[in-house]
């Protein structure tokens, strides 16, 4: 599909509440974001999906945006989504030379779509070409009650520029809600909007209770503020008790176990997240430490 945005993926664009994409994986890809046009949208899996369900897929590998003075919005999983149901999915991703906008997942999460049961494992860095940029792990942006729940992020962002707005899992929230998902995400940012699970959200000041039961990594992320979510020491984080205080489900949804996952939750009946992107040291995400070297 072109027009006067260009859209990309392995489907550019689907619609339809009959359209689902179910049990695709996608691996060790490599993509790159180039267009003639103003804007260009670039995604693992689909570019745009409007109405369409779907269910059990998977994007791992490399984008890389070739073309700063293009404004692209690069997800992992998905560009855009409008009335979109996105279940048991997930992404292990690294996303270079970022100039505006960017998700280990989904990029934009509209009109009532929601998201569940999903992950990323995300390396992203940012070319600060562009004044603004939104760059998130889980989503970048949600507006108009789009929804998260049962998901997490872990990994590291760096994006130095100043106006950006920058969150390890929610990026910038207009209508947010988010339940019962974490983040342990590495973040080096300069911007005042930057945040260990949300960067800058518009309404969570008018209501909190868009946010409920999450959880952020604090040692790991390196800052101490986010516009949502609860921080914790990384012992927290790995402490099966924190979760169920909040009414998380260790029975169905969730698991924990100290040799999986560096020691977080992962969730039941997908994949074990392969962290092997994430390089570390003696000192590293692993026990809170901060030394995460991505390559």
């Amino acid at each position: 599909m072109q027009d006067e945005i260009s859209r990309n993926g392995f489907f550019g664009a689907a619609y339809g509440d009959t359209c689902e994409i179910k049990n695709l994986s996608i691996t060790n890809a490599e993509f790159f974001a180039n267009s003639q046009n103003t804007y260009s949208n670039l995604a693992g899996l689909i570019d745009f999906a409007n109405g369409i369900i779907i269910n059990n897929c998977s994007f791992s590998g490399v984008i890389t945006d070739v073309d700063d003075d293009v404004i692209h919005s690069m997800g992992g999983l998905v560009s855009s989504s409008t009335n979109a149901k996105i279940n048991n999915c997930y992404s292990i991703i690294t996303i270079n030379n970022v100039s505006a906008y960017a998700a280990g997942l989904i990029t934009y999460l509209n009109s009532s779509s929601n998201v569940s049961n999903c992950y990323t494992v995300i390396n992203l860095t940012g070319s600060n070409n562009q004044p603004k940029a939104g760059i998130g792990g889980i989503l970048m942006a949600s507006s108009e009650w789009g929804s998260i729940s049962n998901c997490f992020a872990i990994g590291q962002i760096n994006r130095y520029g100043i106006h950006d707005t920058i969150a390890a899992a929610g990026g910038i929230l207009y209508r947010p809600y988010a339940g019962k998902s974490y983040s342990a995400v590495e973040i080096h940012s300069i911007s005042p909007k930057s945040g260990g699970f949300v960067g800058f959200a518009e309404s969570i000041e008018e209501d909190p209770e868009t946010l409920l039961d999450c959880f952020w990594d604090r040692d790991v992320a390196g800052i101490d503020h986010s516009n949502g979510g609860t921080p914790k020491s990384t012992p927290e984080m790995k402490d099966i008790n924190t979760f169920l205080a909040a009414g998380w489900d260790f029975e169905t949804v969730w698991d924990i176990d100290p040799d999986i996952n560096w020691g977080y939750p992962y969730l039941r009946g997908l994949p074990l997240p392969d962290l092997t992107i994430l390089a570390v040291d003696d000192n590293d995400i692993s026990t809170g430490n901060n030394n995460v070297i991505i390559y």
